[in-house]
């Protein structure tokens, strides 16, 4: 990974909090630019792209013309096959996503930074913080596999992205559950949903988002049945949305 190099083996808890704001503005720029990108409706834009990619289309048809001269049959063939596009950069503008291998980079590397948080027993800021933004990558990362897979269904042909399985494990949902203990009411519907990942034997096909909303509305309820008043409640649903993520299969 290229993002290890960002990350030291003897962090300390500080460092780690620097590497979580760190992450957090890589994050931010990513999706700046996806977002200016999607939401690009000049003509002039798309006349760009559009020249752009005939331009390019050009240089590969002369490279495979030379190539036709000097090489064999057998390698020009590997030729095409090594300069095909991932899928993602085929999508059209209003569908466009970061390039998973990067998102999946960075959620490794923010599993790393959690094992120094953890230990390390980590604040309300830093802990809020760093459960946004893993939830945005991870929201993302599902999001992204949701629009290739309907794209892959359209043409066979293009080439497929497999992401890591469970990088939300259960480990890591416990020790977040357990964390934001501290930081939130002792309503039970966080064990609750945490318990609901823990016993699923397949993942769920259902919106993340949906199954985040129905615990946040289960959450609502308790709190009025119980009289209990929640001033983190942004917190208490971003980890519904981690274990809604999880239970997806993220």
């Amino acid at each position: 990974m290229w993002l290890d190099s960002l990350l030291l083996t003897d962090t300390v808890a500080d460092e780690a909090s620097q590497m979580v704001s760190v992450v957090t503005t890589m994050c931010d720029t990513l999706y700046t630019h996806m977002l200016k990108k999607r939401e690009s409706k000049e003509k002039d834009d798309e006349e760009a792209i559009a020249k752009l990619e005939q331009e390019v289309e050009m240089m590969e048809a002369e490279d495979e013309d030379t190539a036709d001269k000097t090489t064999n049959k057998p390698k020009m063939q590997n030729a095409k096959i090594s300069s095909r596009k991932p899928i993602w950069n085929l999508l059209p503008m209003q569908q466009q996503v970061i390039a998973p291998w990067i998102m999946c980079e960075l959620m490794q590397l923010m599993v790393k930074v959690w094992h120094v948080l953890y230990e390390a027993e980590p604040n309300y800021a830093t802990f809020n913080k760093y459960a946004r933004v893993l939830c945005s990558v991870a929201s993302h990362i599902h999001e992204s596999k949701s629009i290739i897979q309907a794209a892959q269904e359209k043409d066979l042909k293009t080439v497929r992205f497999v992401t890591p399985p469970c990088m939300l494990n259960v480990k890591l949902m416990r020790q977040l559950v357990e964390v934001s203990s501290r930081f939130v009411s002792n309503l039970p519907d966080l064990k609750d949903h945490l318990a609901v990942v823990e016993s699923s034997k397949k993942k769920s096909s259902a919106c993340p988002t949906e199954l985040s909303r129905n615990w946040e509305r289960r959450h609502r309820y308790m709190r009025e049945l119980m009289d209990q008043e929640e001033t983190n409640v942004s917190t208490r649903y971003n980890v519904h949305k981690l274990l809604s993520l999880a239970e997806c299969g993220v």
